[in-house]
């Protein structure tokens, strides 16, 4: 018990040194894989992208906010151009997506999170990786 709970003490405080604070704890497994993760301004929404394995990648969106706006995820591989992951997010939960990719991180990325306004959606600056 004590090892689990120092575990996601270290997940965390990777995640807080990378400036986010999670809907949840993240796990040491994640912790470890991150390429990038983006917030908000505030922390309404956020977005992360893990190395799951060679090739294969998750991207992670979360909702904090009860207000009713849809979050997605923006990202790209170099030189692939932009993917967008947009489930039907709702307050308080976090969804994520997995998939392969033919090209690898050593082209790199960037990611970014955004909440659909009624205006201009509002977006996080891009984080690269």
């Amino acid at each position: 018990m004590k090892v689990r709970k120092a575990l996601t003490a270290a997940g965390a405080t990777a995640a807080m040194a990378a400036g986010l604070v999670l809907a949840g704890p993240v796990t040491q497994a994640q912790a470890a894989s991150t390429l990038a993760c983006a917030q908000v301004s505030g922390n309404p929404a956020g977005a992360c992208i893990y190395n799951i394995e060679f090739r294969r990648y998750r991207v992670t969106v979360w909702d904090n906010k009860c207000d009713g706006h849809r979050v997605y995820a923006e990202y790209r591989f170099n030189p692939l151009g932009n993917r967008k992951f947009a489930p039907a997010t709702a307050c308080g939960n976090s969804y994520s997506y997995s998939f392969s990719n033919d090209f690898n991180a050593p082209y790199g990325g960037s990611i970014r999170v955004c909440i659909e306004d009624w205006g201009p959606n509002t977006c996080s600056g891009w984080k690269e990786w």
